[in-house]
């Protein structure tokens, strides 16, 4: 399981994105912050970027690169990889030998300074060259502490020990008490307090073991009746009611038994004694008085850099909410088993020819023309000229509602002129006659027409002359024209077979495209499957054909026909793992790219609302978007963007730290700022505050 810890890894000029994977691998950490020295052009190529990161995501694993190279840098923002930028030095390659390890030190508890060109190298040497001059002085301080000598043991003063001594022979001796229950006298609370000292004495500090030397001798014990008072004291022991308990002498002198004749002499001796041991306690005080005054040196001390914090406010660049429509926009195609390029989806388009037939009978006759009409018809004429009329003359007779009915002749017919005789007492005129017979154009009871009801030619090639005067047209009633009742195929029988037809092709259809993408080992995508649905339900992207015919008649035996339905069908298919909808984002990013629709940290990103596959490109539909996804494009600044403005500013004067905001604003990394009114930014961070409002 990788563990949760941070590793730092130093890139080598000739590591690689795969090399680069192997040692996070290794690491067995799930972050990982990868140390770029300038000039590893491994990483300057935003291609190796793409490639690790995407290894990283598969791995689990979260990278930051740390580095001073801007094209290092540049490359990995491009690839979506967290960046750190180090300012104010360089990151340098190591050298290939390291120095060899300094001696021990003596003095196992000393600090060992190690020399800071022979342990840290040429990289460590740049960086100490750009370390700032307070902070330089800093590290001298550090290295000088070993120059001092070592902390000598601490004990007791001399006096002090002859003290804790005389503390120490006190006895607690139950005929020392006072003899009135509850009544303590003055010693009692001398050693109250004194026993109090003690406590805080060892609260305060571990005393150090006392110097080596001989013990000195036990005292002896001194009994209260070998004390004899002086007048004084009894009579102050009188007025308080108290009698006063003589310590023993000091433990570094030795001590005799008192004779009866020098006892008064003892007992003054025993308060100079006494009145010698308060020195000690004011010693002790003046210690705690130091102790405190070094203390409120440090508060004000600490108050005084604490209390120097700055505050800079800085707002985020301002964004533009335009929004740009993304209308069939080419996506390419490259086959599986190539491998991922994020230029082009990884899919295989499947085609496959597909027909189904659906039958159906007519239930409902109608009636329809079965004769045609046809009779002889005789043409008269007067005029002195032959009238030649070819076959094809079309004779049109007009019913008694206003009808036309046309009539065809059957072949050519000429009609001999007329010619005048005299016989003497009159002149005889014979018209020219000639007879044909003629056909109605359409079938039908509506052809048949009336006696003599012929009342225009109309010659073949458009010329027309009226029946009456020179040429008569007489004939009989024309008929012949009648109706039966049949089966005829209409629209209307083919369009309610078109709907179950269409639904069988479309699942016959999805069926064999299936199975030649599962004949292939890829997955089908079926939002790609042409023509679709909502095409076929508006009568598009196929074909059909009806037998009998539209208008045709059927058996009336077997009143049946059929519609036979056609269409050629097309899918994407990808490889297992690889679905369109995780592809299409990536490869349309860089395709907006390529085409300078998309602008590196311009803080826009596209939007799919579609795609469509009409079998011979793949295209997208959308638009381009503010990017709110992206927390450098964000209502606030993020965390790298407001150290950057803290890297800017850091230890600057004013006027500086002024222009190097407004060199900010430019980049578009802020759109504004505001600067705390002091001559000078803080050098420590913690003393630096950046917002974002």
């Amino acid at each position: 399981m990788v563990a949760d810890d941070t590793a730092l890894i130093l890139v080598l000029p000739d590591d690689t994105a795969d090399s680069l994977l192997r040692k996070a691998e290794q690491a067995g950490v799930r972050r990982v912050q990868l140390l770029v020295p300038d000039g590893v052009l491994g990483l300057q190529q935003q291609a190796q970027c793409d490639r690790l990161r995407t290894q990283a995501v598969r791995a689990g694993l979260e990278l930051t690169v740390i580095s001073s190279d801007p094209q290092t840098l540049r490359a990995a923002r491009l690839s979506r990889i967290e960046t750190m930028q180090v300012r104010n030095t360089h990151v340098v390659v190591p050298p290939p030998a390291a120095a060899p390890a300094a001696p021990p030190p003596a003095n196992p508890y000393a600090t060992h300074v190690l020399n800071r060109e022979e342990s840290r190298g040429a990289a460590s040497s740049r960086v100490a060259a750009d370390l700032s001059a307070s902070d330089a002085a800093f590290l001298d301080a550090l290295d000088d502490l070993d120059a001092l000598p070592p902390p000598r043991a601490v004990g007791p003063a001399a006096e002090d020990e002859d003290f804790f001594a005389a503390l120490e022979s006190i006895s607690a001796d139950p005929d020392t008490r006072p003899a009135h229950p509850g009544a303590t006298s003055k010693d009692d609370d001398f050693l109250d307090a004194l026993d109090s000292l003690n406590d805080d004495e060892d609260t305060l500090r571990q005393p150090a073991p006392r110097r080596t030397e001989v013990p000195p001798a036990a005292p002896r014990r001194i009994r209260p009746e070998d004390i004899e008072l002086s007048d004084a004291e009894k009579v102050r022991a009188k007025q308080t009611g108290r009698v006063t308990s003589v310590p023993p002498p000091r433990s570094s002198r030795t001590t005799t038994a008192p004779s009866s004749t020098d006892a008064p002499r003892r007992g003054s001796q025993l308060d100079d004694e006494f009145r010698q041991v308060a020195p000690p306690r004011q010693n002790r005080l003046v210690r705690v008085g130091l102790i405190i005054g070094l203390l409120l040196i440090i508060a004000i001390a600490a108050n005084l850099i604490l209390g120097s914090k700055a505050t800079v406010i800085v707002a985020p660049p301002v964004r533009s909410a335009q929004i740009e429509p993304i209308s069939n926009f080419p996506i390419p195609l490259t086959a599986p088993g190539g491998g991922s390029t994020g230029t082009a989806v990884l899919a295989e388009a499947i085609f496959s020819d597909v027909a189904v037939t659906v039958s159906g009978q007519i239930a409902d006759g109608t009636m329809s023309p079965s004769g045609t009409a046809r009779g002889t018809i005789t043409l008269i004429s007067l005029n002195p000229q032959p009238i030649t009329l070819p076959a094809g003359s079309e004779f049109v007779a007009v019913k008694a509602d206003g009808q036309d009915v046309p009539f065809v002749s059957a072949g050519d017919v000429v009609v001999p002129p007329s010619t005048t005789s005299d016989q003497g007492n009159q002149i005889v005129t014979t018209k020219g006659t000639a007879s044909i017979e003629v056909v109605a154009r359409s079938p039908g009871s509506a052809s048949n027409v009336d006696a003599n009801s012929i009342r225009r030619i109309v010659m073949p090639g458009g010329q027309t002359f009226n029946v009456g005067g020179a040429l008569v047209v007489r004939h009989d009633p024309i008929s012949g024209g009648s109706e039966d009742q049949v089966r005829i195929v209409k629209d209307s029988d083919v369009q309610r077979l078109l709907g179950d037809g269409l639904v069988k092709l479309d699942t016959q259809a999805r069926q064999q495209i299936q199975g030649l993408a599962s004949a292939r080992s890829l997955q089908l995508e079926t939002t790609t499957i042409f023509p679709r649905r909502a095409a076929l339900e508006q009568l598009q992207d196929f074909e059909y054909t009806v037998s009998p015919a539209v208008g045709e008649m059927v058996d009336p035996a077997n009143p049946t026909f059929t519609v036979m339905l056609q269409a050629r069908y097309s899918a994407l298919a990808t490889p297992s793992g690889k679905l369109l909808t995780n592809q299409i984002g990536e490869v349309l990013t860089e395709q907006l790219r390529q085409a300078n629709l998309l602008q590196p940290g311009d803080c826009k990103a596209p939007a799919i609302t579609s795609w469509v596959w009409d079998s011979t490109r793949l295209t997208v539909n959308g638009q381009i978007t503010p990017n709110t996804h992206d927390p450098a494009c964000g209502p606030s600044l993020s965390a790298a963007a407001l150290q950057q403005v803290r890297d800017a500013v850091r230890g600057k004067s004013r006027a500086e730290a002024e222009a190097a905001l407004q060199s900010l604003v430019q980049q578009e990394l802020i759109s504004s700022y505001t600067l705390p009114t002091v001559d000078k930014l803080p050098s420590w961070d913690f003393q630096l505050r950046v917002e974002s409002r």
